[in-house]
Parts: C-alpha cells; sequence; structure tokens
C-alpha cells in the first residue's frame, strides 16, 4: 500500500483507518456519536475519503487534525508537491511583476496589490537609527522574522462558486484541498554598511508558516458519505442531501465542541530562493527604503 512519510514519520491508510475507526468506537460507546449530525460524522471519513482520491497530503492535514498531532514541519517532498500547483505559480508570478514594479520607490509605508504585500520594514529602521556600528548582520540568529520579513505573496485556491453546476475543478484539486490558500513569506539576510546606508542582500528565505484551522465563514464542498464512492467528484453547491454532507467552517467547529476532538496546528517550512533583490537603501531620518 502507498505510504508517505513527512519529517520521519510515516502515514498511511492502514494507520488512519484504525486510529480513526478508534475514536468512531469511543464516541458510539459514549453515545456523543449518535448526537452528531450527518455532516459532523463524514469528518472522522474524511482523511480516508481524501487518501482514496489520492489528496494524500489534505489527508494526512486532515488526520493530524483529529489525533492532535501538532505542527508539521514541511520536508522537500512537500515543497516539491507545492511547486506543482498552478494558482501557487500564477500567484508567485504575479507577487515578481508587482514586486518589480516597486523597485526604486521610495516606501515609507506597507504597500498592497491583490493581497501581494511589501514591507516598509520599520522594525530594521528603528533598529539602525538607534545602532552606532559601522556594521550590521541582519540574519536569523540574531533576529527574529517580525525584523526579516520584506513582502508577502499570497496564494488563494479559493473555489469559483457558482450554483448551476454540481461540481466546480477547482475544489477537485489535491493542492486545493490540502492548501486552500496560502502566504509565502520573504525573509531577507545581509549586511548593513552605514556609510553606504544600505544592506547588502546576502540571502533570500521562502517561508510558509500555514495555520490548519476553520476559522472565519468558508463552504468546504459537498462531499459523498460513504468512502466506497470516493470517485465521486466534490461537489460545490451548500446543499446536503441523503447521500452527500455540505461542508463548512462551522461543521468542523461543531463537532469539535461535541466530541472535544480537533486541534488546530501549523504547516511550516523554509526554502531558499534565487535572488530578485540585492540591495535595500535605508532612510532612517525620512523613514523611508529603497528596493534595488
Amino acid at each position: 500500500q502507498y505510504e508517505l512519510s513527512i519529517d520521519s514519520i510515516k502515514y498511511n491508510f492502514a494507520l488512519m483507518y484504525r486510529e480513526l475507526e478508534q475514536q468512531k468506537r469511543k464516541l458510539i460507546s459514549s453515545g456523543k456519536y449518535q448526537q452528531l449530525s450527518a455532516e459532523e460524522r463524514i469528518i472522522l471519513d474524511l482523511p480516508l475519503i481524501m487518501w482514496l482520491k489520492h489528496y494524500y497530503y489534505g489527508a494526512i492535514f486532515m488526520y493530524n487534525w483529529l489525533v492532535g498531532g501538532g505542527d508539521i514541519v514541511m520536508d522537500d517532498a512537500m515543497f516539491a508537491f507545492l511547486d506543482k500547483w498552478e494558482k501557487k505559480t500564477e500567484a508567485e508570478q504575479e507577487f515578481m511583476q508587482f514586486f518589480k514594479s516597486q523597485k526604486n520607490n521610495a516606501i515609507g509605508k506597507e504597500v498592497e496589490k491583490d493581497g501581494h504585500k511589501i514591507y516598509a520594514l520599520n522594525d530594521v529602521k528603528q533598529y539602525i537609527a538607534q545602532s552606532s556600528a559601522d556594521t550590521i548582520r541582519f540574519d536569523s540568529q540574531n533576529f527574529s522574522d517580525g525584523y526579516l520579513n520584506f513582502a508577502r505573496c499570497n496564494v488563494s485556491g479559493t473555489y469559483n462558486y457558482y450554483y448551476y453546476g454540481l461540481y466546480d475543478n477547482s475544489i477537485n484539486d489535491p493542492h486545493t484541498a490540502s492548501f486552500g490558500r496560502l502566504s509565502v513569506y520573504y525573509l531577507f539576510e545581509g549586511v548593513y554598511i552605514a556609510d553606504e546606508k544600505k544592506i547588502i542582500i546576502h540571502k533570500v528565505e521562502k517561508k510558509i508558516r500555514d495555520g490548519f484551522d476553520f476559522k472565519g465563514e468558508q463552504i468546504l464542498g459537498r462531499w459523498n458519505k460513504s468512502i466506497f464512492e470516493f470517485s465521486e467528484k466534490i461537489g460545490i453547491v451548500p446543499l446536503s442531501t441523503s447521500k452527500s454532507a455540505s461542508l463548512s467552517n462551522k461543521t468542523f467547529n461543531d463537532f469539535r465542541e461535541h466530541t472535544n476532538i480537533g486541534k488546530d496546528f501549523y504547516i511550516v517550512g523554509t526554502t531558499i530562493t534565487p535572488l530578485f533583490v540585492n540591495y535595500i537603501f535605508i532612510d532612517e531620518k525620512n523613514d523611508i527604503i529603497i528596493f534595488k
């Protein structure tokens, strides 16, 4: 049987099936399972359905939420999976165009376009203004992400809702089913040269810190109630039937309240990316920066 490892932990269908069936038996014996709605009951089968659909990462994330497994650290294989996401590729291209358009501009406050952001590095400017050092090394050993994070790329896999068809292909995608939406943060490392009023960039990292939670209002698709019908496409019309259950963030929050099962977590990872900025000029007196 297929098996997928993340950070030395091995996942497969049999493992998830045993653990989830055990959870289900405990709920039945306590009488809580019988009190769940049809929509809430399907949650315990979702990791299995997603695994059978070959949405392996989505299945693991959902399983991890149900068993309270804590944060998941991304490995090279997961980054490679993400890089095949068309929406992420499109978003990063849009971000790069946006960032290029802001080069050589005086930036005094955060700049945003379509969810993409370039930060004004206020903490960096303040630190430099208070320092008398000739050089300052900005790196992850000496500074937190709050100092080094200079931009954000917004990746949205949000479904295109409509009510005239039965499904929308964007929800029937392993990347969207796994991540939904994603923020990619860009962090710099380099050395500030006081005489030249600039930071020479040595490295740029992409950092992901994606919360797996069910905050706010969001429709999460209409799923067949039977794991034996896993090949059926996920519907988008928010209407439950005798065969299907329409899920939303509220469904998961109700399930957690009724069962005390479900723990939010983060998917985190860092990777180095080619340099697309070489210098950051700092004018702390006029409270502006310029990317070059």
